[in-house]
C-alpha cells in the first residue's frame, strides 16, 4: 500500500491511502489542483540517513530530485525530496537534425 503524509492541508497528521496518483489525491481529497511543477535533479553521494532507508552502502552515488509543485497562480503546494538509487537507472536521450 502506498501512503503520504501531509503537514500543510491535512486538517490531521494522518496517512492517507491512495490508489491513484499523488496529485490526483491533492484534487480528491483537498481541492487542490497542480497545474506545474519544477524539478532540479542532480548526482550526489547518499547521506547516512538515506543509506540506512535505502539499504544502499556508504558513499554510493545517487540522485537527488528536489520538486515545488504549484497550483493556481503559482502557489506553492509541494516540496518533495526523492532520493534515487542509481544501480538500475540509465538516462537516455535521442537526439534528431531539426533540418
Amino acid at each position: 500500500m502506498l501512503a503520504f503524509r501531509t503537514v500543510t492541508y491535512c486538517t490531521e497528521n494522518e496517512e492517507t491511502p491512495r490508489t491513484a496518483t499523488i496529485y490526483g489525491l491533492y484534487q480528491s481529497a483537498f481541492g487542490i489542483t497542480i497545474v506545474e511543477a519544477d524539478e532540479r535533479v542532480r548526482a550526489e553521494l547518499v547521506s547516512p540517513e538515506s543509506a540506512r532507508l535505502l539499504d544502499l552502502p556508504a558513499g554510493m552515488p545517487v540522485l537527488r530530485i528536489e520538486r515545488v509543485a504549484y497550483t493556481f497562480d503559482r502557489k506553492p503546494a509541494e516540496f518533495r525530496i526523492s532520493v534515487v538509487d542509481t544501480r538500475d537507472v540509465d538516462y537516455v536521450s535521442r537526439m534528431r537534425d531539426a533540418a
